[in-house]
C-alpha cells in the first residue's frame, strides 16, 4: 500500500504529508499559512532536492485532507487572521461576503524577508552545485578557532567587501529604458513567468559581484554561476517568492525611476493579498549586446543589495572549502564558517517552511551568530509567520539592539511600533519610507491612516488625496479617503468613494458595530440617506 505523499503549499512552501494520492488536484487550506493551494505531486527534480536535504529537515506537518474541507476554487485566498493594529479596510467585505482583511495600519514584512533573505538562501543552494552537492567540507563546530590576522575584517569597507559595486553605472541608460525594464520585470512576475523574469537579469554580472576576491577557482566560479541562475527558478528564491505572492492574489507594479546616490533605479512595489507590502529597487546595467538588464536589486527590508546579501551567504560556504580564507575571517563571518552545518540547517528549515524549527535552531546558535543580520531576519520572519507576537517583538528588539543604526530598521520596526501602539515612532518610520519612495501611494495610504488616528484630519486629507491622485484605483487609499470624508461629514464624497471601491474591487462596508466603531463620522454616514443609497448600490438596487 502506498505510503504518505509529500507535497508543498504554493504560497508558503512548507512540506506537508497527505496519507494518499486521492486529494491530488484538489484545492485545500494550508495548515501553515491558511491560504488555499492546489495539491500537486512534486517532480522528479523536486524529489531529488528533498532527498539531498532530508537529513537536515525538522518535523513535517502531518496533514490528512478531509473531503468535506476540500474546495474547488479561490486558490491561495487568505483566511481571516488577527491583526496587530486594526485597519479600516479589515472591517469590509468583498462581493462574495468573505472578509477582505487588508491591513492599512500594519506593515507585514514577510514577503520582503522571504524575497531578500531568500537571496541568501538561493546563494547557499548554488553553493551546493559547485561544491558537489554537500556544501563543501564539513566544519567541526567543536574544534578550536584559529587566530585571525590582525586588521583583516570581512565587514563593510574591508578588502573582500570592496568587491561589491556596479559595473559601469547608469549614465548611458535613459530614464525611459529603466522604466521599461521595471515594467517588463513587473509584467513577467504578474504573468507568473519565472523564466521570463530570470531572462531580464544579468547573472554573470551579479555572480561576479558576489564572488569577486574570494579566491574561488575558475571551475568553482563557473559552477556557481550555473547554479546561481538555476537557483533563481526555485520557489524559495527572490523571483519564486514574488511569483507565489501573485499566485496567492497579490499584485506587483513598477512605480517610478528613482535616483539614489547618483544611481538611477526602477522602484518595484509588491502587495500581498492581505495588504503586506515590499519594495525593491532594480539596479540596471547595459551589457555588451546593448540590452538593459537587472544587475542587482536593493531590498528595503535588508537595506542592502542582493549582491551584498549573497556575498555574506557565500563567504562562510567558500571558507568551508578554503582554509586560507577561513583563517582571514573575523566576527560573524568566521562564526558562520565555523558553524556552517548549523547555519545550513537553519537555511534548509526556511526552505521547508518549518518556522518552529527556525526558532528552535536560532536559540541554539552560538552567541556570535545570534546577532547576524540575516539570521535575525530569518528568526523574525518565522515568529511572524507563526503569529507569535511575544517572540516577534523579541526578535525585532534583538535586531534593533544588534544593529541600532541599520537603515533596515525603518522597515523592520513598522510592526514593532504598531504592536506597541507607539504612533509617534510609527509615523517617523512611515515618513522616512514615504520620502525614500518619493511619496508612493500605498505608503501614503498607510501614513494617512496613521495620521488620522492622531486626529490630524487636515494632514491625513492632504496625504491621502495625493495618494488617490497618483493611483485613483488604489483600494487602501479609497478606504482612508472615505474615513476622512466621513469625519468631515462630506457624505456625498463618501458615497462616491465607496461606490468606486465596490465597483472596482467588490469591496463593501456593512452597517455593523465594527464599521461604526471606526469613528463618529463613519457611524453618521451609515445612518444618512447617502449611506442608505450606498447599501442599495451594493445590493444591486
Amino acid at each position: 500500500m502506498p505510503g504518505p505523499v509529500e507535497v508543498f503549499c504554493s504560497c508558503c512552501n512548507p512540506s506537508l504529508k497527505i496519507k494518499s494520492r486521492a486529494p491530488v488536484g484538489r484545492v485545500v487550506p494550508c495548515p501553515n499559512c491558511g491560504r488555499k493551494f492546489r495539491i500537486e505531486l512534486p517532480t522528479k527534480d523536486d524529489d531529488a532536492w528533498e532527498a539531498e536535504d532530508e537529513k537536515y529537515s525538522c518535523d513535517l506537518y502531518e496533514y490528512e485532507v478531509a473531503t468535506s474541507t476540500v474546495d474547488t476554487e479561490d486558490e491561495c485566498e487568505p483566511r481571516p487572521r488577527r491583526r496587530t493594529a486594526r485597519s479600516s479596510s479589515s472591517c469590509g467585505r468583498s462581493r462574495s461576503g468573505t472578509s477582505k482583511r487588508k491591513s492599512l495600519s500594519r506593515f507585514n514584512p514577510l514577503i520582503v524577508a522571504g524575497g531578500a533573505v531568500g537571496a541568501a538562501l538561493l546563494v547557499t543552494a548554488a553553493i551546493f552545485v559547485f561544491a558537489g552537492g554537500n556544501g563543501g567540507q564539513e566544519i567541526d563546530p567543536a574544534r578550536p578557532q584559529i587566530a585571525s590576522p590582525a586588521g583583516l575584517d570581512i565587514g563593510a569597507g574591508s578588502v573582500l567587501e570592496k568587491g561589491i559595486g556596479t559595473v559601469d553605472g547608469t549614465a548611458d541608460i535613459s530614464d525611459e529604458e529603466i522604466a521599461q525594464l521595471g515594467r517588463d520585470f513587473a509584467a513577467s512576475i504578474s504573468s507568473e513567468n519565472s523564466s521570463a523574469t530570470v531572462a531580464l537579469m544579468d547573472f554573470d554580472g551579479l555572480s561576479d559581484l558576489i564572488t569577486r576576491g574570494l579566491g574561488m577557482s575558475a571551475s568553482d566560479r563557473a559552477g556557481f554561476k550555473a547554479g546561481f541562475r538555476q537557483a533563481f527558478l526555485q520557489p524559495v528564491s527572490f523571483v519564486g517568492q514574488m511569483v507565489a505572492q501573485i499566485h496567492a492574489g497579490g499584485s506587483i507594479r513598477f512605480q517610478r525611476v528613482l535616483t539614489v546616490d547618483g544611481e538611477r533605479r526602477a522602484l518595484i512595489r509588491l502587495l500581498q493579498s492581505d495588504g503586506a507590502v515590499s519594495y525593491n529597487e532594480l539596479i540596471p546595467v547595459r551589457r555588451s549586446d546593448g540590452r538593459i538588464r537587472v544587475l542587482d536589486v536593493y531590498s528595503y527590508l535588508t537595506a542592502e543589495r542582493i549582491s551584498e546579501t549573497g556575498r555574506r551567504g557565500v563567504i562562510p560556504a567558500v571558507a568551508a572549502k578554503n582554509r586560507s580564507l577561513l583563517e582571514r575571517l573575523t566576527g560573524t563571518d568566521r562564526a558562520a564558517a565555523e558553524y556552517f552545518r548549523r547555519v545550513n540547517e537553519l537555511v534548509l528549515a526556511r526552505q521547508r517552511g518549518n518556522h518552529r524549527g527556525i526558532l528552535r535552531l536560532s536559540q541554539a546558535l552560538p552567541t556570535e551568530l545570534k546577532t547576524d543580520k540575516m539570521l535575525l531576519l530569518l528568526r523574525l520572519q518565522a515568529a511572524q509567520a507563526l503569529r507569535d507576537d511575544p517572540e516577534y517583538v523579541r526578535a525585532m528588539e534583538a535586531f534593533r539592539s544588534a544593529h541600532p543604526n541599520d537603515p533596515a530598521l525603518d522597515f523592520v520596526l513598522i510592526d514593532y511600533y504598531a504592536l506597541k501602539e507607539d504612533k509617534p515612532q510609527l509615523l517617523q518610520c512611515l515618513e522616512r519610507l514615504y520620502k525614500r519612495t518619493e511619496q508612493d501611494a500605498y505608503l501614503g495610504s498607510l501614513l494617512a491612516e496613521t495620521v488620522l488616528e492622531t486626529d490630524d484630519l487636515d494632514r491625513a486629507a492632504s496625504v491621502v488625496t495625493a495618494a488617490i491622485e497618483s493611483e485613483p484605483d488604489l483600494q487602501n487609499a479609497q478606504i482612508v479617503l472615505f474615513r476622512v470624508q466621513a469625519e468631515r461629514r462630506d457624505f456625498d464624497g463618501c458615497l462616491k468613494t465607496l461606490t468606486a471601491a465596490f465597483r472596482q474591487h467588490g469591496f463593501y462596508f456593512g452597517n455593523n458595530a465594527q464599521v461604526r466603531a471606526l469613528g463618529p463620522g463613519v457611524a453618521a454616514f451609515m445612518d444618512s440617506p447617502q449611506g442608505e443609497r450606498y447599501r442599495r448600490v451594493a445590493k444591486g438596487g
